[in-house]
């Protein structure tokens, strides 16, 4: 009998295994592409995934109204990054806003959350819609594309003003 506990237990593991690994391979591999170096990369956790480690568990928001409180903030940092000119430091900030996304629709689906249920799902796809902007924005700053490095960042603008619709001051 035990063997059939930890059969079932080893089949368990193996699955949630399964489950996580292509999802953290290929954040990964989004990241792996820029081949650029950072030294602010240096100790950074999260770009090294394995299979215990699930980024969508790992809340860094308590509420919807601190998640775009927090992406809020997060922009007047790009924006300020934009302006310096120094495009190679919006690493940082393009990634806090991408896991913030892959929390909102939860957030926004809480029962404490401000954001009504019929838009809960508007929500979780305009989150999508940033993050993907968010992810474009930071190459775009690599490649030093001026000009789509504005357009994805006045997109992303957008998108979290929209999504700020819902806190209340």
């Amino acid at each position: 009998m035990n063997f059939l506990k930890s059969s079932v237990g080893t089949s368990m593991l193996v699955a949630a295994v399964a489950l996580t690994l292509p999802v953290s391979c290929a954040k990964q591999a989004d990241h792996d592409h820029m081949q650029h170096d950072h030294k602010d990369h240096d100790g950074m956790s999260h770009h090294h995934h394995d299979a215990a480690s699930d980024e969508s568990s790992a809340v860094m928001a308590h509420s919807y109204s601190d998640a775009v409180k927090q992406m809020q903030a997060r922009m007047t940092s790009l924006d300020a990054i934009m302006k310096s000119g120094k495009y190679d430091e919006v690493h940082n900030d393009s990634e806090a806003i991408r896991k913030l996304c892959g929390s909102l629709g939860e957030l926004a689906a809480a029962q404490n959350s401000p954001v009504p249920k019929d838009k809960v799902k508007e929500v979780t796809d305009t989150a999508t819609e940033l993050s993907a902007a968010a992810r474009s924005f930071h190459s775009a700053s690599h490649d030093e594309d001026l000009p789509q490095v504005k357009e994805h960042y006045a997109h992303m603008k957008r998108l979290v003003d929209s999504l700020a619709q819902y806190v209340r001051s």
